[in-house]
């Protein structure tokens, strides 16, 4: 069985179009010379447009996917905080994914992705994993916190009761602050939470630190 086990369905209408456009700048500014991003923000747009699951569907088909796994990437504000919202509430993209993982019955599973410091936040993660099946919490520290703060403990406790697992990226991130997301924050909650799974993404890939620290974090927890 072959398994996408890290993969996000893009719709334009649930991604906050600052973080399209700093996609396009990133992209831009990783070749040379530079493209233009305007010509790349327009290619992100066109894109990023499938609720219905219908280029992933054929994309798994063509490559010969068994299993693909959504991990939903919460970029509000929560409230105030520092962030972005998307036009459509978070709890109803996060709703939609669980839906499209009804529709692919088996062949596509999704996490809720919900910012720690939203108020509903594990009331959200309660409703996703109980009543519309999902199958696990992504978290998005470069958005403005560390995996070892208090606030995300009560979701890391809510986790360990639903059985399900955290996915939380570690990494360089698309246009916010890539120092939350070193492995090393990981250390504490998963000394504190020896009886869940937590799954490092991309294993600090893009902020130059050796990915033996998130191997050192996993052997040691």
């Amino acid at each position: 069985m072959l398994i996408d086990a890290h993969m996000h369905i893009s719709v334009r209408d649930w991604r906050p179009q600052p973080t399209m456009w700093s996609r396009a700048l990133k992209e831009a500014r990783s070749t040379w010379p530079f493209s233009d991003p305007d010509k790349l923000y327009a290619q992100i747009k066109e894109n990023a447009g499938d609720p219905e699951g219908t280029k992933w569907a054929k994309d798994m088909e063509y490559l010969g996917i068994d299993v693909s796994v959504n991990l939903h990437n919460d970029w509000g504000s929560a409230e105030g905080w520092l962030g972005e919202e998307a036009s459509i509430p978070n709890e109803e993209i996060n709703r939609q994914y669980c839906l499209l993982a009804q529709k692919y019955k088996g062949k596509f599973f999704t996490f809720i992705g919900v910012n720690p410091r939203r108020r509903n936040a594990v009331e959200l993660l309660e409703k996703g994993v109980k009543e519309w099946g999902a199958k696990g919490l992504k978290l998005i520290p470069h958005t403005g916190f560390y995996p070892n703060e208090r606030v995300c403990y009560r979701l890391y406790e809510k986790c360990a009761e639903l059985g399900v697992p955290v996915c939380i990226h570690t990494g360089a991130g698309v246009h916010r602050y890539s120092k939350y997301s070193y492995p090393i924050y990981l250390d504490e909650p998963a000394h504190d939470f020896p009886e869940l799974e937590f799954i490092m993404a991309h294993i600090a890939g893009g902020i130059g630190l050796p990915w033996q620290e998130a191997c050192n974090i996993a052997r040691f927890n």
